[in-house]
């Protein structure tokens, strides 16, 4: 894992992240292949026809480490704490975490509709300026802001125009943010390459730093939960 609200329960030194496949094979029939198929061409016939908003910047961020991620989100929404932000994770749990650790506001699959509409009108009217949400609770909701950051990067390009898609919108400007660790960014590159442009964007890593004592304590107290 590269949790680090586990990994500092674990108090390691010089700790690695090491990935393995598992290396059975599971059987597919025909149709698995053919809806496989049907889903990606779905994928790039809708990313083919849209169009990125001409005032949308898009940039990425590269980081070493999960820590780092928490260090540098702390930095851009405090760099852009006027702007309503709305920060996308890849599966509740990733939400939920994120919430409780920046004491913010997220979409909830325990929230009934009309809760999940207050909160979205909470934000649109900035008495929320900051909103956590996945792909799956967002859809189907009026939902928009002025800055989009995937705090875990979209997995398809779907996702991706799906996520950026939420800023830029009626010709206003719009800034998204993508935050990736290092053995993120040839597949980030690969996925969007053919259907826009989404340059490099740096930043002053000591910066950052200056956020980690403070994360390193909401980390520690988010453990006494």
């Amino acid at each position: 894992t590269d949790n680090p609200t586990i990994l500092k329960s674990l108090d390691l030194y010089g700790a690695k992240l090491i990935t393995v496949e598992n290396s059975s094979v599971k059987l597919r029939s025909k149709s698995d292949h053919k809806n496989e198929e049907e889903n990606q061409e779905n994928q790039e016939i809708l990313a083919d026809s849209y169009v990125f908003p001409e005032k949308l910047s898009k940039k990425y961020l590269i980081v070493s480490t999960g820590f780092d991620k928490l260090l540098l989100l702390k930095h851009l929404l405090q760099k852009h704490s006027t702007s309503t932000i709305l920060i996308f994770c890849n599966t509740l749990q990733s939400c939920e975490r994120l919430a409780n650790l920046f004491n913010l506001t997220y979409l909830s699959n325990q929230l009934t509709e009309k809760q999940k509409i207050s909160t979205i009108k909470k934000f649109h009217s900035k008495k929320i300026k900051i909103l956590i949400a996945t792909n799956q609770l967002s859809r189907g909701m009026d939902l928009e802001s002025e800055i989009v950051i995937e705090y875990e990067s979209s997995k398809n390009i779907e996702n991706f125009i799906h996520r950026v898609g939420r800023t830029a919108r009626g010709g206003s400007e719009g800034l998204a943010l993508s935050i990736l660790k290092k053995d993120q960014v040839s597949f980030f590159k690969q996925m969007v390459k053919k259907y826009t442009k989404v340059r490099s964007l740096k930043y002053d890593k000591e910066e950052i730093e200056g956020f980690r004592e403070e994360m390193e304590k909401s980390l520690e107290n988010l453990k006494k939960w």
